[in-house]
């Protein structure tokens, strides 16, 4: 039948005899678990299996001594799940954090794994203290481990035989070279024309391979045999359990020999951790170019994309091509359907007596399968599952699945009983272990009253359903996603030993799932057509699926996959033939190796894409035979690369002298014309023999040599800035190559220098009245143009006539730094600011001046004036301002040096003289040669003041005078 890690090992691990299975009503003395109002809030988020456990753990009968105390059903659910310790492993889907963690550590939880992107956390618990998880408000759900399956179909003992002897008759039929890979070779080589691509050279080599399914237990022993490479990467601490995924790793190597193959195991208890291993595969440093697998999760979303579906879509939007086998669960075409899908209707005939004693007095509907409120088995199975269209994780419509004897008398397992509050999936699985659900078994899908209608999907998941009541659409989960191609199984045995023919010789295999599959939610669970989730108004939207069909039934090495049947086979058929194809072209995208694929495609089942086969059976395409492109490469300096292409394109670097290829082969009589992309750095290269046409033989002649570059060369350049209007200032780099540069803006000097010569620019003429500076001027010249040196020109001299007539006079600054100097809008001979101090006079007026960038840390600025005429002894230099101590406008001197008719004074920023008294980088400074009044005409009398202390000596006796004409008419 299969397996969860196996279908035949899940009926193992769930090891449930019919007999123990009967539930009753009324369990533990409490209301029926069935009316879910009587459920705790923390119950409301747990399977209805922990639902059971935890209260029977809370009365003791966990212990050994009264197991016997329990219902069937718990009692095994126990016996499988929970260790001699008391604990159990579960599922929780909720806010990963490191608080919930602590959390989970704290009440005993141990292995614990997160899966944070797809909100679930894994761990081991004592059942006690699931409780107290499901209590806290970051939980969702909790469940138990859940269950998956690979799609191996495995063969009874007579049809083992049978298939044995078939293949072995035809094991000398093969026509066309093949490459036996290891002890044994898989048919499917031949049957998809496979061998005629090696003997062609193509082998899918440089294509990386990624298989998930259970686990590859004798991998060493199959590569000791050659069956499988030296090197197989499994991605660290995924191995698994089991030897599916060798067999399948067997299949592709025989199929594609030249490829890389990764593994991890599909097996970790949850979805959420084969998303994980598949996200892994798809990136570094794995970067699988083809991923596959064989897995089926029985809770997988079926109309929305579930954690694993939503893996597929990440890896494929990076560029991978993701197969999967479509399950093993039959198809309506060869009458061997197990699957109802339809929309609810309420049937008018009520639930049996069984049915509703498992609700108490809560009303319940069930749906109508034509007349009858049920449906049956046609064939026996361990696990049914219940699907309905609301989104994941958002269930607020309550159904229920309960399966019941053929009488409908005893209930025989109803898993069905989960609440679906708001929170929750629309999933419910019922399970039977040993012989399983037997044929005759009554299905009835229940619902509350106060649930809205939904499409429903019934999977009796490898079982049957009468005919006329199985419908088409099998396949779901990841196995159908949108970006999943889904491959049927074709019977290689069809192929006669030869390739496949299509038509009617090769028809998919009775079990293989069909499609197509509805989809009513994004995967983000946002509504693909809001208020419409039925199917018959034509809700949400229909994938055509499954994609393609590839060949099972074939041989392998690895024990108890000697023959292996299934989709699970098949899948990785497919994925070999698209590395093959990949292989020969790795330029080609997703989409085209698709193309590729459907383009061989050999029709079979209806005509046209049809809902078993898809296209047909995928076929190896007739890959002409190839020649390489290459040559040697001579003269590249050490340290140095060219980048070759052929046609255009095709790139390859070559880091050192010697031969080269290009990665894509060309067909024999394609044009090639290699030419270089890229220069190496100092060199330029060049190709001789480097067009033509293919021949019959790979081109090996192209020569590409190298040669180093002349010297190169350099400009000096740069800007210059505040140069006054009609004035120049010359240049000098290094002592000559002068240039003049007439305005502001750039300059570049004529003379180029070599890379490693120095430079050096400096001023070789002053502009008029202005001193101009240089920084970045000197260094040594890289790889580049030097367009950083800048010139700064400031007014350091200022011309003109005096205030009072006297003639032209000059005023000049020197120090303060090189980029002090005078505002011009701020400088110039000026009237005297104020009456003269007594006995003084200005003959030649003020000079008033603004300097800017003269910080006092550059030291002080020095002014020279010089007076058209000479200047008289017993003058002094007379400034009109502030001064500390005294900010009121004033005459004060300052030290200055009379010589002839020049005087000359420092000044240092925010010291005497500068007149707003702040170190800021500004001086200003109103100033002028005061002359005494013998010596330099007649003398302003002034008028007599008294002195600011005789002032303030008035103010307070005229003050005291006040105050006692005011105390004696208070006495009258």
């Amino acid at each position: 039948m299969g397996k969860c890690i196996g279908f035949g090992s899940l009926i193992k691990a769930l090891g449930l005899s019919l007999g123990l299975a009967m539930v009753s009503a009324g369990a533990f003395g409490q209301a029926p678990l069935g009316d879910k109002s009587s459920w705790t809030g923390a119950e409301k988020k747990m399977d209805s299996a922990l639902v059971e456990l935890t209260r029977a753990a809370a009365e003791g009968k966990l212990q050994a001594q009264r197991m016997r105390e329990l219902p069937g059903n718990v009692k095994e659910f126990a016996k499988q799940n929970v260790a001699a310790d008391q604990t159990i492993f579960i599922v929780i889907r909720g806010d990963v954090s490191p608080h919930l963690t602590a959390f989970i550590k704290a009440h005993g939880g141990t292995d614990i794994s997160e899966f944070a992107p797809f909100r679930t956390i894994t761990a081991r618990v004592p059942v006690a203290a699931i409780n107290d998880i499901a209590s806290r408000a970051d939980v969702q759900t909790i469940g138990p481990r859940e269950q998956a399956t690979t799609n191996r179909y495995e063969l009874s003992p007579k049809e083992l035989k049978a298939y044995r002897e078939r293949l072995e008759s035809l094991k000398n039929l093969s026509p066309g070279a093949a490459t036996n890979v290891g002890s044994v070779t898989w048919q499917g080589v031949t049957a998809h024309k496979a061998n005629l691509a090696h003997a062609a050279g193509k082998t899918g080599t440089g294509v990386r391979v990624c298989v998930l399914s259970d686990g590859v237990n004798t991998l060493a022993a199959r590569q000791a045999t050659g069956d499988l490479p030296a090197t197989v990467t499994v991605l660290p601490g995924q191995a698994g359990s089991g030897d599916e995924g060798t067999a399948m790793l067997e299949i592709v190597y025989d199929m594609a020999p030249g490829a890389s193959l990764y593994f991890a195991t599909g097996f970790g208890g949850s979805e959420a951790s084969m998303a994980t291993n598949i996200v892994a595969l798809g990136a570094a440093p794995y970067s699988c170019n083809i991923i596959v697998d064989d897995v089926t999760y029985f809770r997988e979303g079926a109309f929305q994309d579930g954690p694993i579906a939503q893996a597929v879509n990440t890896v494929t939007t990076g560029g991978a091509l993701y197969f999967s086998s479509a399950a093993n669960s039959g198809n309506l075409t060869h009458n061997r359907s197990g699957t109802y899908e339809g929309d609810f209707v309420a049937s008018a005939t009520p639930v049996p007596p069984a049915v509703q004693a498992f609700y108490g007095a809560t009303p319940v509907q069930s749906h109508a399968f034509g007349g009858l409120n049920y449906t049956t088995l046609t064939a026996a199975t361990t696990t049914v599952s219940l699907k309905w269209s609301d989104a994941l994780g958002a269930s607020g419509n309550d159904y229920d699945l309960v399966v019941t004897n053929a009488g409908g008398t005893t209930v025989l397992g109803s898993s069905g009983r989960n609440a679906q509050t708001g929170t929750q999936d629309p999933v419910e699985i019922s399970q039977l272990g040993g012989a399983g659900f037997p044929v005759g078994s009554r299905l009835y899908v229940v619902k509350s009253t106060g649930a809205a209608t939904r499409a429903i999907r019934l999977d009796t998941n490898r079982g049957r359903l009468p005919i006329g009541t199985g419908t088409a659409g099998s396949t779901f989960g990841h196995n159908a996603a949108a970006n999943t191609v889904s491959v049927a199984a074709v019977n290689v045995a069809t192929a006669g030993g030869g390739a496949f023919t299509g038509g009617a010789a090769n028809p998919v295999e009775t079990y293989s799932s069909d499609g197509p599959r509805k989809m009513f939610y994004q995967p983000n669970g946002t509504a693909i057509t809001p208020g419409n989730f039925l199917f018959g108004t034509s809700g949400g939207t229909t994938l055509n699926k499954v994609d393609m069909a590839a060949a099972d039934c074939g041989s392998t090495s690895t024990p108890g996959f000697i023959t292996f049947c299934g989709t699970s086979a098949a899948a990785p058929t497919a994925a070999a033939i698209a590395a093959l194809i990949k292989g020969n072209n790795p330029a080609l995208t997703r989409a085209q190796v698709l193309a590729a694929m459907n383009t061989t495609a050999l029709d079979i089942e209806a005509p046209g894409f049809d809902r078993d086969s898809g296209v047909g059976i995928v076929m190896v395409p007739a890959f002409a035979a190839t020649y390489t492109i290459g040559g040697t490469v001579s003269g590249l300096g050490a340290g140095k690369s060219v980048g070759l292409l052929n046609n255009g394109g095709d790139g390859v670097t070559v880091n050192a002298n010697g031969g080269f290829t290009f990665a894509t082969a060309l067909a024999s009589g394609a044009a090639y014309n290699v030419t270089v992309g890229t220069q190496p750095t100092g060199q330029t290269c060049s190709v001789t023999n480097g067009s033509g046409t293919v021949g019959a033989a790979n081109i090996t002649n192209v020569a590409v040599a190298c040669v180093n570059n002349p010297p190169s060369t350099y400009t000096i350049g740069g800007t210059v800035s505040g140069l006054g209007a009609g004035k120049s200032v010359g240049l000098l780099n290094n002592g000559g190559d002068g240039v003049t540069v007439n305005a502001n803006g750039g300059f570049t000097f004529a003379t180029a220098l070599a890379s490693g010569a120095a430079y050096n620019v400096t001023v070789g003429t002053q502009p008029t009245g202005q001193t101009c500076s240089v920084t970045n001027g000197s260094g040594t010249v890289g790889a580049a143009n030097i367009t950083n040196v800048a010139v700064a020109c400031i007014v350091t001299a200022i011309t003109g006539p005096t205030s009072t007539g006297t003639g032209t006079a000059t005023a000049t600054l020197t120090g303060g730094g090189a980029a002090c100097g005078f505002v011009t809008g701020g400088s110039g001979f000026v009237a005297q600011p104020a009456a003269p101090p007594a006995g003084v006079s200005f003959p030649h007026g003020f000079f008033r001046f603004t300097a800017t960038s003269c910080p006092a840390a550059n030291g002080g600025v020095t002014i020279t004036v010089t007076y058209p005429s000479a200047i008289p002894p017993g003058a002094q230099y007379y400034k009109y301002g502030k001064e500390a101590g005294n900010t009121i406008d004033h005459y004060y001197t300052i030290p200055a040096t009379v010589s002839g008719n020049q005087v000359t004074f420092t000044i240092t920023d925010g010291q005497l003289g500068d007149n707003d008294l702040v170190a800021n980088g500004t001086i200003i400074d109103p100033g002028a040669i005061g002359v005494p009044a013998a010596a330099g005409g007649p003398a302003v009398q002034p008028v007599p003041t008294l002195s600011q202390y005789a002032l303030m000596a008035l103010a307070l006796g005229m003050f005291l005078m006040a105050a006692r004409r005011r105390q004696g008419k208070r006495r009258r």
